[in-house]
């Protein structure tokens, strides 16, 4: 019982403070919609979501099409709807598909600008490694090797 009633004041605390911060959230949102509205008229944001919204999209980012919203594993319950919204597990630029976000060495970079960063040191790492003939000598160390192996094999 002592469980039980601590596992309800636990849950009634946490339901008060996810409460509170959507009503904040709800407020900062409404706000921001009658900024817009005052700023460019009553139908911009519903010019704007009927020009550039996607359901199917959506539907593929909120993962809405799943029937379980979580998951048990053995080192814990994942989150399956809304990957959009959840934070990486990892501190190495390893995030879950469709992450809007990745960690590395301690700082929250945008997946894109992550992203694209690696490809461009991908691109100057091939490009040197082009330049100084890199592929060339890897092979032929690697046919040497080879070869001195085939020799120790037939003595």
């Amino acid at each position: 019982m002592e469980i039980a009633d601590s596992v309800k004041v636990h849950l009634s605390r946490l339901q008060k403070f996810h409460t509170q911060r959507y009503k904040e959230a709800r407020e900062k949102k409404d706000l921001l919609v009658k900024k817009i509205n005052l700023e460019y008229g009553d139908q911009r944001l519903y010019e704007q979501k009927m020009k550039y919204h996607n359901k199917s999209l959506e539907t593929l980012m909120l993962n809405r099409d799943v029937l379980k919203l979580f998951r048990e594993t053995p080192n814990g319950i994942m989150q399956k709807t809304a990957p959009v919204y959840k934070l990486p597990d990892f501190k190495n630029g390893r995030a879950h598909f469709l992450s809007s976000q990745k960690n590395i060495f301690g700082f929250s970079v945008d997946t894109y600008w992550f992203n694209v960063s690696l490809i461009g040191l991908l691109c100057i790492f091939l490009y040197v490694a082009l330049y100084y003939d890199w592929l060339r000598k890897l092979l032929s160390v690697s046919s040497r090797i080879k070869i001195h192996k085939n020799k120790l094999n037939l003595a």
